[in-house]
């Protein structure tokens, strides 16, 4: 054994494993390694001054003293999913966008109202589009933005949207139609036809006598008022439409209960039309005016596919030698309540 090197050994202290030798006696202790946010150590400072670090004490390292905040899912919940909280659009306001309807949940007796109105005028876009043999309720659906089964809380069937499509359009139509008759009642005219006739010149060969002259303004007022009714009714194909459907289509696939419905409303209509029609043609009875409302509505459902054919027979009836098969609807219409009227007015006689 060196006794030098084991005096060396007695003097110099033993180091622990992995960490730094105890500071010799007397000495100014050695500051411990910074944390991993080390700080810049303080400058000198006067005597009887406190450090840098006593009067603005860094805040402590991150990691040490202001723990991380919890992952977000601890303090801060994420949202729920979108259907707990905030509940998706109903399925009838996604799929009206392409109808341009905002349909939400109809609970008040004004709200189904609305709805049904809806339906019926997405159901008369329809119809001006497409022939009605082609209209299904799973399309009408679709075009409105609802169901199929929501559909049907409003009309039990296809053919009783189209039932109440033709009586809304019938009523819009009686509606208009004071309007579109002649403007000075046969009444009128008919009270001012034997003054006229007696201010003129008295020529034996030209003078008609006043009774004669009555009748001949009433006739020729009547003629005006049913030429006027069937250019009017010329001018709504929808109406002529659904009339001409009538017993071909729309009285199929339907309760007993819905149709009773219908005809009893339609039953009204008509008789408000025939009211009408007393009113402007004196010498009709309402017996005669029930009679030739219906009788309007067979020409009308005989003639419009006539005068409507498919693209086929349109092409074919413009060869000259098939001039007589084309049909002018107006004017064909106008003929036949014509002669129905005149047969009428007749049979009132006898």
């Amino acid at each position: 054994m060196n006794p030098e090197l084991d005096s060396e050994r007695a003097r110099t202290p033993k180091r622990r494993s992995g960490r730094a030798a105890s500071p010799a006696p007397n000495s100014e202790p050695a500051a411990d390694p910074a944390p991993h946010s080390t700080r810049t150590p303080d400058p000198p400072h006067a005597p009887g001054q406190a450090p840098d670090s006593a009067r603005n004490p860094d805040p402590a390292p991150h990691s040490a003293h202001t723990p991380d905040p919890a992952p977000h899912s601890a303090h801060t919940p994420d949202p729920a999913p979108h259907s707990a909280h905030t509940p998706d659009p109903a399925p009838d306001a996604a799929r009206a966008g392409g109808a341009g309807l905002d349909f939400q949940r109809a609970r008040s007796p004004e709200q189904r109202e609305a709805r049904r109105r809806a339906i019926l005028g997405v159901a008369a876009d329809l119809l001006a589009e497409t022939p009605l043999s082609e209209i299904s309720l799973r399309e009408l659906a679709r075009r409105v933005g609802l169901s199929k089964t929501n559909v049907v809380r409003y009309f039990e069937s296809r053919e009783a949207v189209f039932f109440a499509l033709l009586n809304q359009s019938i009523a819009d139509w009686l509606n208009d139609l004071p309007g579109e008759l002649p403007n000075e009642s046969p009444e009128e005219t008919a009270n001012k036809a034997p003054e006229e006739a007696a201010n003129k010149a008295p020529d034996e060969a030209t003078q008609t006598a006043p009774d004669e002259a009555t009748e001949n303004a009433t006739d020729g007022d009547a003629a005006a008022v049913v030429d006027a009714l069937a250019r009017s009714l010329a001018r709504r194909p929808l109406v002529c439409e659904l009339w001409s459907a009538l017993g071909t289509e729309l009285e199929r696939n339907i309760s007993a209960e819905a149709v009773r419905d219908f005809k009893l409303a339609n039953g009204a209509l008509q008789q408000q039309l025939a009211d009408l029609l007393t009113e402007r043609i004196p010498a009709l009875t309402n017996a005669a005016a029930r009679e030739f409302v219906a009788l309007t509505i067979l020409l009308v459902a005989g003639l419009w596919p006539f005068a409507n054919p498919a693209p086929p027979v349109a092409e074919a009836v413009q060869d000259p030698r098939l001039a007589g098969s084309r049909v002018d609807f107006g004017a064909r219409l106008s003929r036949a309540l014509q002669v129905a009227l005149a047969g009428l007015l007749i049979l009132g006689k006898n």
